[in-house]
C-alpha cells in the first residue's frame, strides 16, 4: 500500500537538460534548482496512521521522508509576468509573481485510492513562497518582463487531506472501503521548502 506522498513529491528525478525541455515554448530559462523538504511534523494536524489493519492503535507517518528533487524555473515576458515551474513527471505549474517575489502553485487530486489511510482521500495542495535574487532581495520582473538571476527559493508546501466520502461515526467510510479510514482525517502534510541553484 502506498504512502500519501505530497503531490509535489509524486515525481521522478530528471537531469536539468530534461527539465529545461519541459518549459513552454517562448519562455526564458531562469535556472535549475535542487528543491529540499523539511517536514513540520510537530503540528497537531500532521497526517498519521492511527489504526492498524486489525483495528489496534498506531502512530506512524503516512508519507516517506521527502527526497531532494530537481526543478526548473522559466519565465515569459509576453505572458504578463508568469513564472513556470517544470518538474519531471509533474504537470507544468504557473503562477503570477508579485512585487515581493511571491508565487503560489495550487494543486488538487481527488479520490486517491491505495494509500495507507485505506480509504479514498482528496488532497488539496498549497505550494507558496518567494524567489530571491542573487543579491538576497526579492526576484521580480523588470520593466522589460525579464527576471534577474534567481539565487534561492523559500517556500512552504501544505497538502490538506480529507476523506473523499463522508466518514461514518465508527471511522469507516461510506465509499465502500473495507475497514474504514486508518488516518487522523482531516489532516495535513506540512513542509518547509528550500531551493538552491544546481
Amino acid at each position: 500500500m502506498r504512502n500519501v506522498a505530497p503531490l509535489f513529491l509524486l515525481l521522478t528525478a530528471g537531469c536539468p537538460e530534461t527539465l529545461q525541455q519541459s518549459c513552454p515554448q517562448g519562455t526564458a530559462l531562469v535556472g535549475a534548482f535542487q528543491i529540499e523538504f523539511k517536514a513540520q511534523d510537530d503540528a497537531g494536524d500532521f497526517c498519521r496512521v492511527v489504526l492498524t489493519a486489525d483495528g489496534g492503535p498506531a502512530d506512524g507517518s503516512v508519507a516517506p521522508a521527502p527526497q531532494p528533487q530537481p526543478a526548473t524555473l522559466c519565465s515569459a515576458p509576453t505572458d504578463g509576468g508568469l513564472l513556470y515551474m517544470a518538474i519531471t513527471g509533474q504537470r507544468l505549474r504557473s503562477s503570477q509573481l508579485d512585487d515581493a517575489g511571491a508565487f503560489a502553485f495550487p494543486g488538487q487530486a481527488l479520490n486517491v485510492a491505495g494509500t495507507q489511510c485505506n480509504c479514498p482521500v482528496d488532497i488539496n495542495e498549497s505550494f507558496t513562497g518567494t524567489l530571491q535574487d542573487k543579491a538576497g532581495g526579492p526576484a521580480v520582473f523588470g520593466a522589460d518582463g525579464t527576471l534577474p538571476p534567481v539565487g534561492a527559493i523559500n517556500a512552504s508546501l501544505v497538502d490538506g487531506i480529507t476523506a473523499s466520502a463522508p466518514l461514518l461515526p465508527d471511522g469507516g467510510s461510506d465509499g465502500g472501503t473495507s475497514g474504514g479510514c486508518r488516518c487522523n482525517l482531516p489532516c495535513a502534510l506540512r513542509y518547509d521548502v528550500a531551493g538552491k541553484p544546481l
